[in-house]
């Protein structure tokens, strides 16, 4: 049954196609979770993000460095941004 919301125009265009869209931004799959932040630390993660709070936290924890400077996390993943 299809829906206006997914039924294809009368010209046979628009709708669901394989490979459409924009790409993802990272390989693994992204899971939803809860985090309790203050609330300075919620209008900086935004900032870094873009507005976008979970891309402020994974962007600071991606260049995250530890004492000794190495990265913090195991394997670090490209800036998405670069593009």
């Amino acid at each position: 049954m299809a829906t206006a919301a997914n039924a294809p125009s009368p010209r046979g265009q628009g709708g669901r196609r394989p490979g459409a869209g924009r790409p993802h931004a990272y390989t693994e799959p992204l899971r939803r979770t809860t985090v309790t932040l203050p609330e300075s630390y919620i209008r900086q993660l935004q900032r870094a993000g873009g507005g976008n709070l979970s891309e402020g936290i994974r962007l600071v924890l991606e260049f995250a460095r530890t004492p000794s400077g190495g990265f913090w996390l195991d394997s670090p993943t490209a800036d998405p941004r670069s593009d």
